[in-house]
């Protein structure tokens, strides 16, 4: 008991507070460990709820929460992935942390191409024509534009 009282004492939540004012590898270790658990949980609760709408229980609910749950999926894989080359980053080539940033943002692209493709692009370009008066001349383009996604979606294998 002495133990614990001891290492709650000094403010610091059991040594949470060394971890992230410490070294980079201390810090991006501790990320890591998160972000695994955040994929390991979003992993068993999409496929779970993923295998339950294929078997066929309760097919309107879980086929509605395997939609909202796929981008959860995809941002806890995007954090997984972006940790673990931060974690790299930070093992070989301490010098370049700021490699991170520029990860960060491949990173943060790829989660709102992904999440974008799945949710519909195409659904929200065409959402914008309702809220705006688009003149004859430039309905044209923006109907071509909406064709040409459409058939790069289809060729992706997305729509």
């Amino acid at each position: 008991m002495d133990k614990i009282k001891d290492k709650n004492t000094d403010n610091s939540f059991f040594g949470l507070r060394d971890k992230l004012f410490s070294s980079p590898l201390e810090r991006a270790s501790l990320y890591l460990g998160i972000a695994k658990n955040l994929f390991i949980f979003s992993a068993f609760l999409y496929f779970s709820v993923f295998l339950m709408t294929i078997s066929g229980m309760l097919v309107g609910y879980t086929a509605m929460l395997t939609y909202f749950l796929y981008p959860v999926f995809v941002f806890s894989c995007i954090v997984l992935i972006y940790n673990i080359i931060s974690y790299a980053i930070v093992i070989y080539l301490e010098k370049y942390l700021f490699l991170r940033y520029i990860i960060f943002l491949f990173c943060s692209l790829a989660f709102l191409y992904v999440v974008g493709s799945y949710l519909g692009i195409s659904t929200f370009l065409s959402s914008i024509n309702i809220h705006f008066e688009i003149s004859d001349p430039l309905m044209e383009y923006y109907n071509i534009f909406v064709g040409h996604l459409n058939s790069l979606l289809i060729t992706l294998g997305i729509k």
